[in-house]
Order: structure tokens, then C-alpha cells, then sequence
């Protein structure tokens, strides 16, 4: 197919925003011409694509019969605001900000995992994409299900702080100049010091002591897998590095597997890379930024479990746990079912 389809960005200066359009660059996607959307206090202002100046407009007063395809990376609000204006127009939306991962009447995808479900795309012109953390779990865990089947996950998530966009990285990168120079650090996206600190809670505590965050994270699994019986559960933690979150994985499996057998089935599954025990130590810092895989290493036997492995994974949660999702549903359906 030949067809150039318009694309556009709500959220463009967001983190996100921002790499989608710095991927659609890299990519051989067909753009055929980009609209950068944002708030009315972003209007007038320019972005660079493909050499040429981009100016954002409002996405309020947008012509969504414009775009082909847009892609929601802003906020939830924004979703809620401009979402029916756009799939009214035929707009096909991929949103990535979690306000339809609720919906079991809108498909949620990850391209490696579910494919298939972007068949009924159509229906309401929405696809949603997972949050980051259940991107990355659900690359090397759809495949363990597969094989062995999964009764328990437990996940202990450390989260760079691009987690939390633009202000996450201005807080901690404001933060550690003050504090290498000795002078007093204040908070304002974080509700602790983030520099040189670990903070246990990311997102709003609910009733029953998860945050939001983790909550996202075990609802968009078990709606991936098809199956709200698997256990899962999430303990997530902001730790001070500027991209890539780490994951520490036990899995408990419905059929004895030694830790080799599940090696042999993650090597060969799509998006993932797997270390072996000689390889040098894998670090988000040095592995993960940056590129589209899951990283898997220290894959070993729970020596307190006789069907259990645990093992290490690294992402890049603002490239691959979000931007590059959200491009690979739309190649998906352009490919497949367009």
C-alpha cells in the first residue's frame, strides 16, 4: 500500500508526544502530513518534523476529518474531552493515556501479544494502548502462559522517572544540581526529594493499599491474557534514573519448568532479548534506554518454589512501554486491516 495517511499528535510536547514524533521520523511509517495538537496555552508555538517547522494548534478547534490516524498521549482528560469528536469523524484514535483501558468494548493492544484483536477496530474507532509497565510484563509473560501456563506473578517495578514525563525529569535533574552544590532541594512533582532517593509510591493510594499505577499494571495484564484468575500483583517504585524502568519477576508456573526451558521460550518470542549468566551486567541505563526490546536476564529456579523462576527484565517505558506501542498498532492496522 502505497497511501500516506495524516497523523495526529494530541500531546505533542508531551515526553511521549514528543517521541512518537521523533520515531515517525526514524520509521518508514507514511506520513503524509503531521498535526501537532496541544493545549491552547501551547498554540503558536513550533516543532520540527522531517526538517520542517510544525506549529501546534488546539486540539478544541481541530478538524479531526483531517487525520487519519491520531495518537491520545496527552492526559486522560484530554481523552475524555476530544475523543468522541475525533472517532465521530472518522479519526481512528490510539490512545495511550489509560482512559479506555477500562472499556472492554475497545480493544487494548500490544502487537507481539494480541494482534488479533485489532480486527474490531472499527466498532468505535478507538485501540487502547497498555500502560507501560503492563507492556512490559505481558512481552515475556504471554509467552510463559503459552507454554506453561501461569498461576501467580509477583513484580516488584522500579520506575525511571521519565515515568512521570517532562516535570519527573526537570524535578530530579533540578534536584541533583542543588544538592551537588549544596544548596536545599524543594518538591513539586514528587511529594519527597527524588535525587539520590527511592520513593515507594507512585500515583494515588486507593482503599485498598495499591496505588493507581499498580492497579493499571495487574487490570491490563489480566485483560491481555484473557483470564482475571491469574494472580498478579505489583509493588512499583520511583528510583533516580532519567529512562528505563526494571522489573524483578517471580512467576509461578502451572507445569514444572527448569529455568533453561523458559529461557529457550523467551529467546524466540517477539521484542524480547535474553542475557545468559556470562553476560556482562544488563542496567537500564546502559541497556534499555533508548531501543524497543524487553531485556531479560538473571533468569534462574525459585529455590523456594519447585515451579516458580524468577528473572530481571528491563524497557524503556517512554519509548517502547509507550511511543512505540502506540505506532505499532497503527502499522498493524494499516498492514492488516485498513
Amino acid at each position: 500500500m502505497n497511501q500516506a495517511f495524516n497523523i495526529a499528535v494530541v500531546g505533542a510536547t508531551s515526553l511521549i508526544g514528543q517521541t512518537i514524533i521523533e520515531l515517525l521520523e526514524q520509521m518508514t511509517f507514511p506520513v503524509g502530513q503531521l498535526f501537532a495538537l496541544g493545549d491552547d496555552s501551547q498554540s503558536g508555538q513550533d516543532i520540527s518534523f522531517h526538517g520542517d517547522e510544525v506549529e501546534i494548534t488546539s486540539a478544541e478547534t481541530f478538524d479531526w476529518t483531517s487525520a487519519h490516524f491520531a495518537f491520545f498521549v496527552d492526559s486522560r482528560t484530554s481523552s475524555e474531552r476530544y475523543l468522541a469528536a475525533a472517532t465521530d469523524a472518522g479519526c481512528v484514535v490510539i490512545d495511550g493515556t489509560g482512559y479506555c483501558n477500562d472499556n472492554p468494548n475497545i480493544p487494548l493492544v500490544i502487537p507481539e501479544v494480541n494482534d488479533y484483536a485489532l480486527a474490531d477496530f472499527r466498532q468505535y474507532n478507538v485501540v487502547a494502548s497498555p500502560s507501560p509497565g503492563a507492556i512490559q510484563l505481558m512481552l515475556a509473560l504471554k509467552p510463559l502462559y503459552e507454554n506453561f501456563g501461569v498461576t501467580r506473578v509477583n513484580v516488584t517495578s522500579f520506575e525511571a522517572v521519565s515515568s512521570e514525563g517532562n516535570d519527573g525529569l526537570q524535578e530530579m535533574a533540578t534536584q541533583t544540581a542543588k544538592l551537588l552544590n549544596a544548596r536545599p532541594v524543594t518538591t513539586d512533582h514528587f511529594d519527597q526529594q527524588i535525587a539520590f532517593n527511592t520513593l515507594s509510591q507512585i500515583g494515588e493510594v486507593v482503599e485498598n493499599g495499591y496505588t493507581t499505577r499498580e492497579l493499571e499494571v495487574i487490570n491490563d495484564c489480566q485483560r491481555l491474557l484473557g483470564d482475571f484468575n491469574t494472580a498478579i500483583t505489583v509493588q512499583s517504585v520511583v528510583v533516580p534514573v532519567f529512562y528505563g524502568t526494571g522489573q524483578a519477576v517471580n512467576a509461578e508456573l502451572m507445569q514444572p519448568a527448569l529455568a533453561e526451558q523458559v529461557a529457550d521460550v523467551l529467546r524466540v518470542a517477539p521484542g524480547i532479548k535474553v542475557y545468559g549468566a556470562d553476560a556482562a551486567q544488563i542496567t537500564p541505563v546502559s541497556t534499555a534506554s533508548g531501543n524497543d526490546y524487553v531485556h531479560i536476564s538473571r533468569l534462574r529456579d525459585d529455590v523456594s518454589h519447585p515451579q516458580a523462576v524468577n528473572f530481571w527484565s528491563l524497557c524503556d517505558g517512554v519509548r517502547k512501554g509507550s511511543a512505540t506501542n502506540c505506532i505499532q498498532i497503527a502499522q498493524s492496522i494499516i498492514q492488516n486491516y485498513y
